[in-house]
């Protein structure tokens, strides 16, 4: 074969060979592409799951805080209304003590009233009786508080 037919062919060859590289290298990009556009679209979802994920531990989180507070709440009211009705009992229970104390002194100065002997006495039984203080029991409590444990030792 003469030398410018082994030129020529040598030359087709080479031009094949590169037109082989080229269509390879262009299958592997095409191929890259696709598989980069799987991955950046496995990446997103990826990336939208995580975000889901950290929104619903947020708002577990959020839930679990809100839960102990309302559970505070609950026991800070029903520790109140606890006391309050101790101080409602307690007080309905000063009032009925005082009535009682009141209709004691009312039938003992009824009594008194009856025993006495001379229209003097009858008549000062009478002016106490009359007495705004002490038919408002203003009188008793007055003199109650003034004669407490606590307030007497400070003395």
């Amino acid at each position: 074969m003469p030398e410018a037919e082994k030129n020529k062919k040598r030359k087709k060859w080479r031009e094949e060979k590169r037109k082989q590289k080229d269509k390879k290298k262009s299958s592997e990009q095409a191929a890259t592409k696709i598989a980069s556009t799987k991955d950046s679209s496995a990446r997103k979802s990826r990336v939208k799951r995580e975000n889901y994920k950290d929104i619903y531990i947020a708002a577990q989180n959020r839930n679990i805080y809100l839960h102990r507070a309302l559970e505070t709440m609950r026991k800070r009211l029903y520790r109140l209304q606890k006391s309050k009705m101790q101080e409602k009992n307690k007080s309905e229970a000063e009032l009925n003590r005082l009535k009682a104390r009141n209709e004691i002194l009312e039938a003992s100065l009824k009594l008194t009233y009856r025993q006495c002997e001379s229209s003097k006495e009858r008549h000062v039984i009478k002016k106490i009786a009359n007495n705004y203080l002490v038919k408002s029991s203003k009188a008793v409590i007055h003199f109650q508080k003034k004669n407490r444990p606590e307030n007497t030792s400070s003395k």
